[in-house]
């Protein structure tokens, strides 16, 4: 349970992270109107958020095809199979003459 409880904080954590790096959300300190107090405000640019992530999800969906284009290549042992020879590369090769 408690490795539940750590993963999830390492993801809150990182989610968090990488989403003040990419200016997801913006927080701001400010005085407020009683003193000895402060107001915290949290400004979240949700259009931000949606254009990132489906930039990503292109980007992996892009990643997923060049693999599996890769995987078909290694599947049929990537080899390119010769074409066939003219006759005069056969004559030459003819262990009979």
């Amino acid at each position: 349970m408690r490795n539940m409880l750590a993963l999830f904080g390492a993801a809150l954590l990182t989610v968090g992270g990488v989403g003040w790096y990419l200016g997801w959300y913006k927080v701001r300190s400010q005085p407020a109107s009683v003193p000895g107090q402060h107001s915290v405000n949290i400004d979240i640019n949700t259009n931000k958020i949606s254009a990132d992530l489906q930039q990503g999800e292109q980007k992996l969906q892009q990643w997923l095809e060049t693999k599996g284009s890769e995987q078909n290549k290694k599947a049929d042992g990537g080899l390119m199979l010769p074409s066939p020879s003219s006759p005069t590369h056969a004559k030459a090769n003819d262990p009979q003459k």
